[in-house]
């Protein structure tokens, strides 16, 4: 099996029919799976090892750049994180009282 567009990050799901060419018998077999791109399925990020998971600052301490945060790392090099977002631990949109924004270049 070969997807018709390569550059989709989905996930195939596909069954084959084998016949013989004597006598009709046939038998499917599968299912099978194809995953192209960056799927759930394969690919999972880290914490750069460089990544600070703690950072202190001192009551009147300059902010600037108080906590650079390095990007997660990828198991697949093409499969590049485009976004990170600030989240709480159960997942919803950040609600502590210090203010995060983004670095900008």
């Amino acid at each position: 099996m070969k997807p018709t567009d390569n550059s989709l990050h989905t996930v195939y799901t596909f069954w084959v029919r084998a016949t013989a060419s004597d006598g009709g018998s046939t038998g499917i077999l599968g299912s099978y799976t194809l995953h192209v791109g960056c799927t759930a399925d394969t690919v999972t990020y880290s914490d750069d090892p460089a990544a600070l998971v703690t950072q202190y600052i001192y009551v009147g301490q300059a902010l600037t750049s108080a906590y650079t945060f390095n990007p997660p790392l990828s198991t697949k090099p093409y499969c590049v994180n485009l976004n990170n977002e600030i989240m709480n631990p159960d997942g919803a949109t950040w609600t502590g009282t210090a203010k995060l924004t983004p670095q900008t270049a």
